[in-house]
């Protein structure tokens, strides 16, 4: 397997943020331009809301960020 470096990507951004209280956080990645995007689900329970979107049949074609 080829492992590619962060740098090699042009036009992103990334960032977190967390609650050490909490015990949470997040992280986000953001596109300089609309990128294409696909998935896949693993399980019945997913807990996800907008993955319906991305199947090839869905509106959006692109996305322009990912948070996890």
């Amino acid at each position: 397997m080829k492992e590619i470096s962060i740098k090699e990507f042009h036009n992103l951004k990334i960032g977190s943020a967390e609650n050490k209280i909490a015990g949470t956080g997040c992280t986000v990645f953001i596109f300089g331009e609309e990128a294409p995007a696909g998935l896949s689900v693993r399980g019945g329970g997913a807990a996800s809301r907008e993955t319906e979107l991305l199947k090839p049949l869905a509106a959006a074609e692109k996305i322009n960020a990912i948070l996890l």
